[in-house]
């Protein structure tokens, strides 16, 4: 575990924090790669960027106001935090929310489908959440449960996970506490690889002939479903929510996506049933009209 990373530039030595800059990375990845690859797939640049861009920042935004909503305690004193420009205290699925809503918003004013916009998205939303998880691991924080595992991780002494044990978990030895330390599940690293995942997955349906949204539906359905069962080996923050909070709410997200999976799958045969059908009617038609002409 490495929270703050040196780098060496000439002869000075700079310290760079690793959570604010995988942070940063997976920001940067997220905006290019969705970019890069909605330009491949024959969206204008221009208006694409716009539409970027616009999400980014409702990302940025829902997630910093998601994480008040679940920690509010730790806003109440200091409610300039709010607003700080910081890459700390950020809940993925509030960026997700808003980002989505701005995106439609800012597709159908710059006259885009938002739906190939949201698969564009898709393979950078996955190596985003991996960057990002990187700096969490390094930084010691959205740790797991113990675990006897042989992939178990001992967290060092000053981080996160360390001091959660030291001040939650101790053994009353021969007239003094000492803390009882055992190594933790890495969640960051469960879902490092689970971004990957659904990355290829986005990658692997967008090179088949799915209906547009199917590459970020099945990104979406993928992440949501890991993120519920990794909730159960994660610590949970400290925050005003119940325990049933989480798997609630990914539930009713899951829930969501397979309906829409449904709905666009449905109007993406009707679509096609209509094409067939014009096709047929034409097919007839000049039939119709060579047999008149003989």
């Amino acid at each position: 575990m490495h929270p703050e990373l040196s780098f060496r530039l000439g002869s000075r030595l700079v310290a760079v924090g690793a959570y604010p800059l995988f942070i940063s990375l997976a920001i940067l990845t997220v905006v290019l790669g969705s970019y890069l690859i909605a330009v491949h797939r024959g969206l204008p640049r221009s208006r694409t960027l716009f539409c970027i861009l616009l999400m980014a920042v409702a990302f940025l935004a829902g997630a910093r106001l998601f994480d008040v909503l679940l920690n509010w305690q730790n806003y109440w004193q200091q409610p300039l935090r709010i607003i700080a420009f910081k890459p700390l205290g950020f809940a993925i699925y509030g960026g997700l929310v808003l980002s989505a809503a701005a995106g439609v918003a800012a597709c159908r004013l710059a006259g885009l489908d938002p739906w190939r916009l949201a698969d564009a998205s898709a393979p950078a939303l996955g190596l985003g959440v991996a960057f990002a998880r990187v700096g969490c691991f390094l930084n010691g924080c959205c740790y797991g449960l113990p675990t006897s595992l042989p992939w178990g991780v001992n967290f060092a002494p000053g981080s996160e996970a360390y001091e959660y044990q030291r001040l939650n978990q101790t053994v009353l030895a021969f007239f003094q506490t000492a803390p009882k330390i055992q190594p933790l599940h890495p969640t960051q690293l469960y879902e490092l690889l689970a971004g990957l995942i659904g990355a290829l997955l986005a990658v692997s349906v967008l090179q088949r002939k799915f209906f547009d949204g199917a590459a970020f539906l099945v990104f979406i359905i993928w992440f949501t479903i890991f993120r519920y069962f990794n909730n159960y080996l994660r610590v949970s923050p400290e925050g005003g929510m119940p325990g049933y909070f989480y798997p609630a709410f990914y539930g009713l997200i899951l829930l969501a996506a397979i309906l829409m999976w449904n709905w666009r799958k449905k109007r993406a045969s009707a679509a096609v049933q209509s094409v067939e059908g014009i096709v047929l009617v034409a097919a007839s038609t000049c039939k119709a009209m060579k047999g008149e002409l003989r």
